[in-house]
């Protein structure tokens, strides 16, 4: 049974933050560009379906951390914390995804120590060892973005992605090399072979044994840590707070996961219930049926019982 370690940053701009602990300037990839505000690094676990948040962690740069006087934490170096600190549920196989962001080779082996697989994305500059007859070790470093020009059409197959089986997009499958990486599957993802191919994208896994569909499967699953940033920040408001300081932050956050997963826990029966995917939009709106109904309930009750409304209107100021 494959659990799904995925982690992943997102920034909380906070324009108008002056004494806030905590605050930077942060790439924003909505606005594409550098805000003031906080750095939230998020590890979500899922299994069979539900979704578990693990401890937020605050990453301050490194002017902050000298002017607060703590010390400094690189993402890395979270993300590292976040590997070694996890405890899988038994009889479980963990799987790391990541983004192109924390591809680093320190990464990989912190997943590799505790026997996790792992899969990133990789950026175009990265470089792939590719069989050279001409070099004296038979083999050579060529970059991402050269080699998928290199590639004919022939080298990719058509697959469907495994979040909508209707959409189909084309996949080539290196076993080899990354450089600053270990040995691992390289999976180029085209979504028309006429597109250019600065729009290919890149993926690294060391699941040497999965094909092509599994592994497909592996990198649409890291989407799921996209859509928890989505719902945490409509849902329950994890960007709407004025906390000065840090450690009111993260038990903010904190107590935000406690209240994601009581939904969480809600929408997954409801979906057992209603025999279909249930969204966390929903759970909540259902938990606020039935919280509207027993409110009705127990007013109806007090009046039938002959409880003055002033009393009723009392108890419920109360």
């Amino acid at each position: 049974m494959i659990g799904y370690l995925i982690g992943d940053d997102s920034t909380i701009g906070k324009p108008k933050g002056v004494k806030m602990q905590g605050l930077g300037r942060h790439h924003d990839s909505k606005q594409n560009q550098r805000v003031k505000g906080h750095s939230l690094v998020q590890g979500l676990y899922v299994l069979l379906g539900q979704h578990f948040p693990l401890e937020p962690r605050l990453y301050r740069q490194q002017a902050t951390c000298v002017q607060e006087g703590v010390p400094f934490q690189s993402k890395i170096a979270l993300m590292i914390e976040i590997i070694k600190q996890f405890e899988p549920p038994q009889d479980t196989l963990t799987h790391v995804l990541l983004d192109s962001w924390y591809s680093a080779k320190a990464i990989w082996k912190a997943a590799r120590d505790r026997g996790f697989l792992i899969t990133t994305a990789l950026r175009s500059n990265r470089s792939v060892r590719i069989p050279d007859a001409t070099s004296p070790q038979g083999w050579r470093w060529q970059r991402l973005c050269a080699y998928v020009e290199s590639l004919p059409d022939a080298a990719f197959v058509p697959c469907a992605w495994p979040r909508n089986p209707e959409h189909r997009v084309w996949v080539h499958v290196l076993n080899s090399s990354v450089k600053s990486l270990y040995r691992c599957q390289l999976i180029i993802i085209r979504q028309h072979l006429d597109d250019p191919v600065s729009r290919a994208r890149f993926w690294a896994s060391n699941d040497l044994q999965a094909d092509v569909e599994q592994l497909l499967t592996h990198i649409a699953r890291r989407w799921d840590i996209e859509v928890f940033f989505e719902d945490v920040k409509e849902l329950l408001g994890i960007d709407h707070y004025q906390l000065m300081s840090a450690q009111g932050l993260q038990r903010y956050w904190s107590l935000c996961w406690i209240a994601f997963s009581f939904l969480e826990e809600h929408r997954g029966w409801l979906q057992t219930q209603r025999q279909r995917h249930v969204t966390l939009g929903e759970a909540k709106r259902d938990l606020q049926q039935i919280h509207h109904r027993l409110l009705v309930a127990w007013i109806t009750d007090h009046a039938l019982q002959g409880t003055p409304s002033e009393q009723i209107a009392d108890l419920l100021a109360a």
